[in-house]
């Protein structure tokens, strides 16, 4: 056994493969994975958004309420909270139809711009 080889004192029951640098041309072709570019998604309006915000613990008390009575009380087996509270706030905004001004573009082009820090607290 040879001693000038430093292999000789590794514990492991195998050689480690040693890294290999490769140039530009060294490359296989063909091997690995296909990387197909990501394709932009169009913003659905439809589409539920999820969003997080507080609510006062007695709110949510009867709002889980609500649903417990509209699922198993009324047979409405489609209720849960998301769909209650998207009522809700239909039912509450309908009533303000007209007095409600849009934020102007720069304050949604902010909004947004925060959202997509990749640090940012949502």
């Amino acid at each position: 056994m040879s001693e000038d080889n430093d292999d000789s004192k590794d514990l492991l029951p195998f050689k480690r493969p040693r890294k290999k640098n490769l140039d530009d041309d060294d490359i296989p072709l063909g091997k690995g994975k296909v990387v197909q570019p990501k394709k932009k998604e169009k913003k659905q309006v439809d589409v539920p958004k999820r969003h997080t915000f507080f609510v006062n613990p007695d709110l949510l008390e009867q709002l889980k309420d609500l649903v417990y009575t509209r699922k198993y009380t009324q047979g409405d087996i489609e209720a849960n909270q998301s769909t209650i509270i998207n009522e809700a706030l239909e039912k509450y905004l309908n009533e303000y139809k007209g007095e409600i001004k849009s934020r102007p573009q720069f304050i949604r082009d902010i909004e947004e711009k925060k959202s997509k820090r990749p640090n940012s607290k949502k």
